[in-house]
């Protein structure tokens, strides 16, 4: 029995509104990957692993490092524009001496490799080999940032940042420790701190490049354009195959509307290095904004191909299987967004599209429910909360009885009051409609279906009031039978009265029965002699000579 509904979806309408949003999100997640030293024996972007179990309780050394670290970033003055200019100052290339010095020691350098090679398939066994690299060597600061890009995938930002700043107390001068730290506070919704706390790093340490264009990304997260391009610029200067410099170019151009400055750009840092993920990520933005789909999904599969831990590009590949209802694949898609970046809420709603469309109700709402908690106010979720309530149905068996259907339709009308609800909160929460917004159709369409069913349940009821009362009117008419009956049976015994009183009557009849019969047997003996005397006379009579007168 169908309600009289399409079957149309529409739940990954919010997540295309967000591909534009998601290249400003995925950068603050890009710092600790995009910003490797060429001098480190490790590389901590292949620290992208699973969230893990808490880790250990922090040591009071690691204690005492965060408490100034964080102290620091938090209480320094915001940079002046002349400060920010000095920061992108040229400060020469470093020295072979200090490409050496950023080396892991021979003590803890074989567990901080096998760490990482086996930190995205196992992040526990990764944590013990950070751990033992510590114990083979106290001021291997190395192991110190990779336990805090662990428990940063965890979401334990207070634990991330310990580990950070314990770095940093071991090596001031340890770039990847100060994006990180920067990022945690990015990740904590403080984009104005991290800029400001890198800004003091640069200053101190203006021979690291890496700080310099870790700088310039957050720039762009703040809308920064031109001190992202100023910067970015004068470290290709010194390096003018500095992808990382080269890439905040290209974001910067995008941002700036000059789509084909940053396609060059971006198509650039490929003919560098083919292997950065991010450039395949902005080729595939910018083909998405020009609905270049096949482009588009090509670039987001190039990108995960030589960075799985990607959230951005997971999730707006799990967005084209929504696109064509591959829900299944989608939900892969989503829920690996998720793993890489635990705060992800855009990655939650379009999840809790690819649950609703395999008709996962409540995992879909618990999906909702924890995008809206990492990010209040975003308005598309009760969009897609309204769809749910009207694309998932309640079933009605095939032979289902009729109570049992109006049942099922008095369900089905309180499932659209509740869509409706969502939807219209979604309207008031937009305000002014754009001309495509599906949802005053939607509404218009549950109207319809909650006035076709109350239509159907009055007929339903009037039917079965009609099969009661032929009921009722037969169940009396059996009852006014059966009341005959029985009154007839109860006055059959008084009209055979004398039949019962037939074996006293037959007891006499048996008793006279002798004398009856002796009495028939004279009679019939006379009547004998009767019949034998006469024919006798008659013969006599027929003897006698005729008389003569």
């Amino acid at each position: 029995m169908k309600a009289g509904m399409n079957t149309k979806r529409y739940f990954n309408k919010s997540g295309k509104k967000y591909f534009l949003l998601f290249a400003a999100l995925f950068m603050s997640l890009l710092l600790f990957s995009s910003c490797k030293s060429s001098e480190s024996a490790v590389k901590d972007d292949e620290i992208l692993a699973d969230p893990p179990q808490a880790a250990e309780e922090p040591s009071a050394e690691e204690e005492a490092a965060t408490a100034e670290t964080a102290e620091t970033a938090a209480t320094e003055a915001a940079p002046a524009e002349g400060d920010k200019e000095a920061a992108s100052e040229d400060a020469g290339v470093k020295t072979a001496e200090e490409v050496y010095e950023f080396k892991a020691s021979a003590l803890c350098e074989e567990d901080l490799v096998r760490g990482v090679e086996i930190s995205k398939d196992d992040p526990e066994k990764a944590k013990a080999f950070f751990n033992s690299a510590l114990s083979m060597d106290i001021n291997c600061y190395q192991a110190d940032n990779n336990l805090g890009l662990l428990a940063m995938y965890d979401g334990d930002y207070a634990k991330a940042t310990r580990h950070f700043g314990t770095a940093i107390k071991k090596r001031p001068d340890y770039p990847q420790a100060h994006i990180n730290l920067s990022i945690v506070f990015i990740r904590q919704k403080q984009t104005p701190r991290a800029i400001q706390y890198l800004v003091e790093q640069v200053k101190k340490y203006p021979k690291r490049m890496e700080l310099k264009t870790g700088l310039a990304r957050l720039y762009i997260l703040s809308g920064d354009y031109n001190n992202s391009i100023s910067i970015a610029k004068r470290v290709l200067k010194i390096d003018e195959q500095n992808t990382d410099a080269m890439m905040s170019l290209g974001w910067s151009y995008y941002y700036q509307g000059k789509n084909e400055l940053a396609q060059m750009v971006f198509k650039s840092v490929l003919a560098v290095d083919k292997s950065v993920a991010e450039a395949y990520f902005g080729l595939a933005i910018i083909a998405t904004k020009e609905n270049k789909r096949a482009d588009a999904q090509q670039n987001f599969i190039d990108a995960l191909r030589f960075r799985d831990d990607f959230p951005e590009a997971h999730n707006n590949l799990g967005i084209y299987y929504l696109d064509t209802n591959e829900f299944g694949k989608a939900m892969e898609f989503f829920l690996k967004a998720i793993r890489y970046n635990p705060q992800f809420a855009e990655a939650y709603m379009n999840l809790g599209a690819a649950y609703a469309g395999l008709d996962r109700e409540e995992d879909a709402l618990k999906a909702y429910d924890k995008a809206e908690e990492l990010q209040p106010g975003m308005k598309e979720l009760n969009f897609n909360r309204g769809l749910v309530y009207l694309q998932i149905l309640p079933k009605l068996a095939e032979n289902a009885e009729m109570e049992e259907e109006i049942r099922w339709r008095e369900a089905l009308i309180q499932r659209m009051n509740m869509a409706a609800g969502y939807l219209q909160k979604y309207q008031k929460s937009v305000g002014s409609l754009p001309k495509d917004d599906p949802s005053t159709e939607y509404l218009s369409e549950i109207a319809a279906i909650i006035k076709e069913n109350e239509r159907s349940i009055r007929r339903m009821k009037k039917r079965l009031e009609r099969k009661a009362k032929r009921k009722a009117e037969e169940a009396k008419r059996a009852e006014e039978e059966a009341l005959k009956t029985e009154e007839q049976a109860a006055e059959q015994p008084s009209e055979e009265q004398p039949v019962a009183e037939q074996p006293e009557a037959t007891e006499n009849n048996e008793n006279k029965a002798p004398e009856e019969a002796e009495n028939d047997e004279n009679s019939v003996s006379e009547e004998t002699e009767k019949q034998v005397e006469k024919p006798a006379q008659e013969e006599n009579e027929q003897e006698l000579p005729p008389r003569l007168d």
